[in-house]
């Protein structure tokens, strides 16, 4: 009768253990999904509606290796197509944010708090999203956005750059073998002297 009690008291104990780790696993990942990284994507949008309101000139300026630049104005709804590239990198997202560690540093050289997330794995294609925050007013200077992108079975390094209120650039590079590195740039500037 003893062995009978022993072995209940035995599973009980066993299974309300199992319990409490079920819980803790769930309070670590309800603590995952509350964390709180910059919202990068706000400041860019308002950057984006900013221009829309002000209506500035939108000059592209387009080069492949070191061939001559290529300018011209264009559009807000091709400057849009070409933002919508650095929206689509939100980090922040439920979906992203678990596959990124968040560090941060105060840059006395730029006057700037940095924020650096790194991809903690190789599953999604963005490997770091870089802020630059003003370290007075804690508005958005700049952003760097680094990320990998498959085209035809090549691999391009993509680095994404935009500096608040005037102007963005995406720089796309590849290397196949030796071969020789191919590198086309992007730029859309609209702080503009005439």
């Amino acid at each position: 009768m003893f062995k009978y009690i022993a072995l209940l008291l035995v599973t009980g104990y066993l299974l309300n253990g199992c319990q409490d780790k079920k819980t803790t696993v769930s309070e670590q990942s309800s603590l995952k999904d509350t964390v709180q990284f910059f919202p990068v994507n706000d400041f860019l949008e308002a950057d984006i509606k900013n221009i829309r309101e002000t209506h500035p000139r939108l000059l592209k300026s387009s080069q492949k290796d070191s061939q001559q630049i290529v300018q011209s104005i264009i559009t807000f709804d091709q400057f849009d197509s070409i933002a919508q590239l650095f929206l689509s990198k939100d980090i922040t997202t439920t979906k992203w944010k678990s596959h990124f560690s968040e560090s941060a540093f105060h840059d006395l050289s730029t006057s700037s708090i940095v924020l650096e997330y790194t991809a903690t794995d190789t599953i999604p294609e963005i490997r770091t999203v870089t802020a630059l925050l003003d370290d007075k007013t804690n508005t958005l200077k700049r952003v760097f956005i680094r990320a990998f992108e498959t085209v035809k079975g090549e691999q391009w390094i993509n680095q994404y750059n935009w500096k608040t209120g005037n102007n963005i650039q995406i720089i796309k590079s590849r290397q196949i073998g030796n071969a020789k590195l191919t590198v086309e740039t992007i730029t859309v500037s609209w702080n503009i002297k005439s």
